[in-house]
């Protein structure tokens, strides 16, 4: 008896089993409205916003003169940010 088998999972490998498990997980990351790089936890940095995430990914499209643009903006908002987080 294989390890596969006392696990129960002796269909593991079959293409539908896997098919089927790839749907699942396709449709909880829907439905939790999360990525499934966040379900699996592969992401350094869990992005849990769909919304943010395709921005990220519109950004990495553009010019890199308009990322740097983008990028010069989001810093300035960010360093003012923590400015006044210290000051309150």
């Amino acid at each position: 008896m294989t390890a596969l088998q006392v696990l129960h999972l002796d269909n593991f490998l079959e293409p539908t089993y896997i098919t089927n498990i790839w749907y699942f997980a396709k449709n909880l990351a829907q439905a939790l409205n999360v990525s499934l790089d966040f379900l699996a936890g592969d992401t350094s940095v869990l992005v849990k916003d769909k919304e943010v995430l395709q921005r990220i990914k519109d950004i990495s499209n553009l010019s890199e003169d308009k990322k740097k643009y983008i990028f010069d903006f989001i810093d300035m908002c960010l360093r003012d940010d923590k400015t006044q987080q210290a000051y309150k």
